[in-house]
């Protein structure tokens, strides 16, 4: 099974469920994360958005007290999901949206891609 999430949704609940899918199949997951997710941005205010558009808000950055705790939340956020497929013995990447599939699917599913 393959799974492509952010994982925000990653809590309890779901990971129990996962260990139950790796007792019979095997498990790859790829976290898609902006790069704003990965690297912290020059400070200032930057306009964000759900993925369907309909809620927006800016991400105040300015303060090195509002960039610590974004960058604390984003690393604890990293952390639950490396420790999650790590207890699962489930091979895990970080991927951005600007990843070239096609190598991205050569270098990482066992055994490669199949060209049929």
């Amino acid at each position: 099974m393959i799974l492509i999430s952010d994982f925000y949704s990653l809590d309890e609940e779901a990971t129990r469920l996962l260990s139950k899918i790796k007792k019979h199949n095997d498990l790859l997951a790829y976290r898609i994360a902006d790069s704003i997710e990965l690297t912290l941005p020059p400070p200032g205010s930057y306009p964000i958005t759900d993925s369907i558009g309909k809620q927006n808000t800016t991400l105040h950055l300015k303060s090195a007290e509002q960039r610590a705790l974004f960058e604390a939340r984003l690393r604890a956020h990293d952390h639950q999901i490396k420790s999650c497929f790590h207890r699962l013995k489930a091979p895990y990447y970080c991927i951005s949206p600007e990843t070239d599939w096609i190598t991205l699917a050569n270098q990482t599913f066992p055994g490669g891609m199949r060209h049929d």
